[in-house]
């Protein structure tokens, strides 16, 4: 019975421990600087997400200082992310995590009223449905949009510069997994826990 007991309370203690890791913040410079091909998968403490560049267009790594900085588009002058262009990114990662924020850089709205725009799609190559614009920010500023709510457990977060061109600065990844996730972890847990319990009967 205390055996029982022990190996219940060490299964119930790594799940609690994986439940409430600090989130992951990915930056979109994992790979370095320059080109990065059509896609690139991003690992950032043991979680990796993948970005992909819309049709005909390459991905490039962009670090020019304070909110120059993440993943733009090779053939704009600035290396960013324009309004003839898009960067798509999994909502999938491996393991399946949750992103909770995206982040972007260059939005230059006093100067040249530029703007993110944010969309999602059920497949490459598709812009898909619009989520939500990120403006009004200066040179050298951040801005965010909140995707914590949505749900969405596959598709693809797009990103492109509804005017002007902008900077794909990075998420943020829950460490906690989604409702599935979750139930998929604990039940796992429970079933080894009765493969302890049988053995030990016998």
């Amino acid at each position: 019975m205390r055996t029982k007991l022990f190996l219940t309370a060490v299964a119930l203690l790594g799940y609690i421990g994986f439940a409430s890791a600090a989130p992951i913040n990915f930056t979109f410079l994992e790979n370095g600087t320059g080109p990065l091909g059509t896609s690139s998968t991003f690992l950032e403490s043991g979680v990796s997400i993948t970005a992909y560049s819309s049709p005909g267009e390459t991905l490039y790594g962009k670090n020019d200082g304070p909110g120059e900085t993440g993943l733009g588009t090779a053939s704009d002058s600035e290396h960013e992310i324009n309004p003839n262009n898009y960067v798509q990114l999994n909502v999938v990662t491996s393991p399946i995590m949750k992103i909770t924020t995206l982040f972007f850089g260059s939005i230059q709205t006093s100067t040249l009223g530029e703007r993110a725009d944010i969309y999602y799609s059920t497949s490459l190559g598709s812009l898909g449905l619009l989520l939500g614009s990120v403006s009004g920010l200066g040179s050298g500023v951040t801005g965010s949009f909140d995707v914590s709510g949505l749900g969405y457990t596959s598709g693809y977060y797009n990103i492109t510069g509804g005017v002007g061109n902008i900077v794909f600065a990075g998420v943020t990844v829950d460490s906690v997994p989604d409702a599935a996730s979750t139930a998929a972890l604990l039940g796992g847990t429970l079933a080894s826990l009765g493969l302890v319990r049988r053995k030990l009967m016998v």
